[in-house]
């Protein structure tokens, strides 16, 4: 369980357990490496003993500017409860969540030169199957069930849905170099880009920078209503930017037939209970936007109009908590779970995404065995 403290207003998430949820079998489990989640200072310090710099002139401040300091001064009175009330109660949870050992150095965080780049090899995958097709018609692999030891071919795992259906993970190794990835008990993932998997993943649905970005249009193409229940919830991730909000609100959750339910708040911590950022910074806010909604036709659960959850950000680019565990209440026992753009797998969950295997590298995990408390760290090379 990622919760582990609620307050009036609030909600206190420790992310790390819910990554090794399903990461288990005869031998042993897996869970996340140290230092992934221990962030004990914030994101920028003021400076002191440097020179002072040239006053640069004044400008008016940009409409998204004016836009985002008006959102947050409505809101202001509520995050500083919200942040009151987890400050109280930060001693007596501070040791739960942070690590017994310090943070490792930046320099000592994953190497990512060691782990295939998906988004890179697309295309090139992409011309290599429309060639094979050419040559033979016939060949098309569309699923995959893993079993206990599984390798595949690089551009065999493009726009494949891949299921792992037994109640403990598997390792899939990917040619070129073996490259090793954790798969969660009861997990299926399409890996694939919007225009390649959605025929795919729409069919599989009846039947059972640092990263790339998206045309926010292109997001009408998803054919979300295909892929709902009817009583679902649909949560969406949104930047602090207020015309970002207005669209999907006021054009997408129209064109989805949502309805808006409730407009969450991630507010990312230090281990030392402080906001990574003070919350009127003008430059970036530590807080992130999660917009809950349902089907139009749905009654849907009774989902709080305003919630603020906070927990520890990742040290990897953009990497969200997990939200099985918030949802729980308002979910059936064992709800069938779907995650666009995912960049990791969710034990029981069906995951589509062109990163979806990103955070699932073995070189994320360290392993303890079932007969000794000893933990090994993975030191899976290429």
């Amino acid at each position: 369980m990622s919760i582990i403290a609620r307050t009036d207003n609030a909600v206190l998430l420790d992310p790390k357990p819910a990554f090794g949820d399903g990461l288990h079998n005869h031998q042993g489990s897996w869970k996340l490496r140290l230092g992934e989640y221990n962030l004990d200072q914030p994101y920028f310090w003021p400076k002191r003993d440097m020179p002072p710099r040239a006053k640069r002139r004044k400008t008016e401040p940009s409409k998204t500017e004016t836009q985002t300091e008006e959102n947050f001064l409505q809101l202001e009175e509520y995050f500083n409860q919200c942040l009151k009330e987890l400050v109280d109660i930060w001693p007596a949870i501070k040791d739960s969540i942070s690590e017994a050992e310090p943070p490792p150095p930046l320099s000592d965080s994953v190497e990512s030169s060691n782990m295939i780049d998906f988004v890179q090899n697309a295309e090139l995958v992409k011309v290599v199957k429309s060639l094979t097709f050419q040559l033979d018609p016939e060949q098309s692999q569309k699923t995959m069930i893993l079993k206990d030891t599984n390798s595949i071919e690089l551009p065999e795992i493009y726009n494949t849905i891949i299921s792992n259906s037994m109640s403990q993970y598997v390792t899939l190794a990917v040619e070129p170099g073996l490259q090793r990835y954790l798969i969660p008990a009861g997990s299926t993932f399409l890996l694939g880009q919007l225009d390649d998997s959605m025929k795919t993943l729409t069919s599989h649905a009846h039947r059972s920078s640092q990263y790339t970005t998206l045309d926010i249009y292109a997001l009408f193409e998803i054919p979300l209503p295909k892929l709902m229940a009817t009583e679902c919830i649909v949560a969406v991730w949104v930047t602090n930017r207020p015309k970002y909000k207005r669209f999907l609100i006021d054009k997408l959750f129209p064109a989805w037939d949502l309805e808006l339910l409730g407009e969450w708040y991630w507010l990312k911590m230090t281990t030392a209970g402080d906001p990574v950022m003070p919350l009127n910074s003008t430059h970036r806010k530590p807080y992130e936007l999660l917009l809950v909604a349902k089907r139009k036709s749905g009654s849907g659960p009774p989902i709080p109009q305003k919630q603020l959850f906070a927990s520890l950000p990742s040290r990897s680019h953009s990497r969200k908590p997990p939200l099985n565990d918030l949802f729980a209440q308002y979910l059936p026992t064992n709800p069938r779970c779907l995650e666009l753009f995912a960049r990791c797998l969710t034990a029981n969950n069906t995951s589509w995404g062109n990163e979806c295997l990103l955070f699932q590298h073995e070189s994320f995990f360290t392993h303890v065995k079932n007969d000794t408390t000893e933990a090994t760290q993975s030191n899976f090379s290429t």
